[in-house]
């Protein structure tokens, strides 16, 4: 892929979500994380999560490594735990809750230029479809699950010579 065509890539996209500054909405919009939460005790724990996203993001700055953002997702989903376990439902903070929102930012940024392309797209629903993973739900992934669709998506993008968030980009560009 030329520098043009993963410009354009980037430019569709944000046309098309205008709006995506927040990783937060995306992780919680078909992913159940609150048992009991007073308004103000979300908006605290909304604060918290986005102020650890954007404390993560600021290493991004530099190109990072699959592992360093594997161990990123993983140390998100256990400090949000450790640290608001009594609001959410019985699961607590998820797998899921913490790649897709840490994903979505990095790709906001990256597709504003203000980053270098992220180690791993948002994983959710279309993208497992587009794997051929129909045995489990994006939401409900474990760390098993999650690492051998990361070692998919892998796979898929060297085959087209591709970055995985260049494939990403390219593969739902018509979506």
């Amino acid at each position: 892929m030329t520098p043009q065509e993963e410009n354009a890539l980037k430019v569709s996209f944000l046309s098309r979500n205008p709006n995506i500054r927040d990783g937060i909405p995306a992780a919680v919009q078909h992913n159940h994380l609150y048992a009991r939460i007073s308004p103000q005790s979300k908006q605290e724990f909304h604060s918290f999560w986005r102020a650890c996203l954007n404390n993560l993001v600021q290493k991004y700055e530099m190109q990072q490594s699959l592992i360093t953002y594997l161990t990123d997702v993983f140390c998100l989903r256990k400090q949000m735990n450790d640290q608001f376990s009594d609001v959410f439902c019985e699961t607590g903070f998820r797998l899921s809750h913490a790649q897709k929102s840490l994903s979505v930012l990095l790709k906001e940024k990256w597709c504003r230029n203000e980053i270098p392309a992220p180690p791993l797209c948002p994983i959710d629903r279309n993208v497992l479809n587009e794997l051929g993973i129909h045995s489990f739900c994006w939401t409900r992934m474990d760390e098993v699950d999650f690492c051998q669709t990361v070692d998919l998506l892998c796979k898929r993008a060297q085959a087209q010579d591709l970055s995985i968030a260049q494939w990403e980009l390219a593969t739902f560009e018509d979506r």
